[in-house]
Order: structure tokens, then C-alpha cells, then sequence
């Protein structure tokens, strides 16, 4: 699950950048495992993870969540399951005893609940920036994450790219 949502992270940094990764956060439990993978928030950068996650090896896209009907018919011509499930509700796609992880690509106001509902739902965790909207929050997301042990990542984009890596390592060496 952790390499998943790496190469999801990645893959969501690169896309700007035209590196082609994707986001990382899930390591399975053996090499043949599946990870079922919804996506919460289909809208531009939800499409472009829910692209990436696809091309994750041994990740499957299970459910996808949008409220906007637009989205959701772009997400059906890129999902790659042909028994993909379409919902609207993100509290149904908690629910789902096949989804182990979760992409969440919604408003940031959003991120909160979806992140302290799917941490207690035992739900592995790629969440886009910013990450919450209040210190209080954020506090509340952090606790609920540690107390239900699942893995969560934040989507920072350009920070996570080899690019900025470099730079940091030639920054720290002083040249």
C-alpha cells in the first residue's frame, strides 16, 4: 500500500511536470495482493490521480465518488474496471469492505471529515493539499490517522517531484 500511494503522489507531482507518476502511499501485503482504490473527487486534479493510480501495478480503481455529474462521465471514459461502482455519497465509499484505500481530491473544506471518517474506517489515505481549512482540524486528522494506524499521505505536488529533491541536495552541500 505504502508503494501504491507513493507512485500515486509521484505520479500526481510529476503530471505537471510531465514526468508521467503518480501519487505513493500503499505497500501491499504480499506482491500479489490488489489494492482496492476509490477515488473521492473526480474534478482536475481528482482526474489526473485517478489516471495515475490506474497505471499503479496490483492497485484497482473500485469506486469512484463525485457529486458533479461531469465528472463522472469523464471518469467513465478513463476508468480502466469494467465493474467500477459510481456513487455520490463519500460515506458509501467508506463502507465498502473492497476499498482499502482512498484518494481524496475534494474541496479543501472537505478534507477533514473524509480523512477522520476514512482513518476510523481503517481506510490507507492519499489526500490532496491543503490538507485542512483549521489548526483544530488538523490536530483532529493527525490523531485520528495515528489512533486507527493507517497510512496517510499529503498530495504536495511540486515538493515531492526529483527535481526539488536535487535542489535540496545541492542547497544542503553548499554549492
Amino acid at each position: 500500500r505504502r508503494r501504491f500511494l507513493k507512485q500515486v503522489a509521484v505520479a500526481g507531482t510529476g503530471l505537471a511536470a510531465g514526468l508521467g507518476s503518480g501519487p505513493a502511499l500503499l505497500a501491499q501485503k504480499s506482491p500479489n495482493d490488489v489494492i482496492g482504490v476509490a477515488s473521492i473527487g473526480v474534478g482536475t486534479q481528482g482526474h489526473r490521480l485517478l489516471q495515475f493510480a490506474q497505471a499503479v501495478p496490483n492497485a484497482q480503481i473500485r469506486v469512484i465518488c463525485d457529486i458533479y455529474q461531469g465528472n463522472v462521465a469523464r471518469a467513465k471514459t478513463l476508468c480502466k474496471n469494467p465493474d467500477v461502482k459510481f456513487v455520490h455519497e463519500w460515506e458509501k465509499v467508506l463502507e465498502d469492505p473492497d476499498i482499502d484505500a482512498v484518494i481524496i481530491a475534494a474541496p479543501d473544506f472537505w478534507h477533514a471529515p473524509m480523512v477522520i471518517a476514512a482513518a476510523q474506517a481503517k481506510k490507507d489515505i492519499y489526500v490532496e493539499k491543503g490538507w485542512c481549512t483549521k489548526l483544530s482540524d488538523a490536530k483532529k486528522m493527525r490523531q485520528a490517522v495515528k489512533d486507527n494506524k493507517v497510512v496517510m499521505q499529503l498530495g504536495h505536488n511540486y515538493n515531492s517531484m526529483p527535481t526539488y529533491h536535487k535542489a535540496r541536495e545541492i542547497y544542503l552541500s553548499g554549492a
